[in-house]
């Protein structure tokens, strides 16, 4: 709730808190020397792009899931490309 002269202290204080336990992890995380987890998420990240890992779940599942596997299948890849044609709509909107 807002009060005339601003937001709840609580909230600010709570927000401030996360902020720091933010800014705290993603210290942690960028001062850590991980060169083999480094080149097995570039990896990952390569393989995610154009929802290359999305699709072969959705082969896996058709393939070995059954009638339910493949319903699933169906579901993930209409997730995957209304994400996708979401995103290209919002870069054009940007572009203009």
């Amino acid at each position: 709730m807002t009060t005339p002269s601003g937001p709840e202290p609580e909230r600010d204080s709570w927000l401030e808190e996360a902020e720091c336990v933010d800014s705290a992890i993603y210290a942690a995380v960028a001062g850590t020397h991980t060169p083999r987890l480094d080149v097995a998420m570039r990896r990952l990240s390569t393989a995610a792009n154009y929802s290359r890992l999305s699709i072969a779940s959705s082969v896996l599942l058709s393939a070995l899931g059954g009638p339910r596997g493949r319903r699933a299948a169906a579901f993930g890849l209409v997730g995957s490309g209304v994400t996708q044609g979401g995103g290209d709509l919002r870069r054009y909107e940007f572009q203009e």
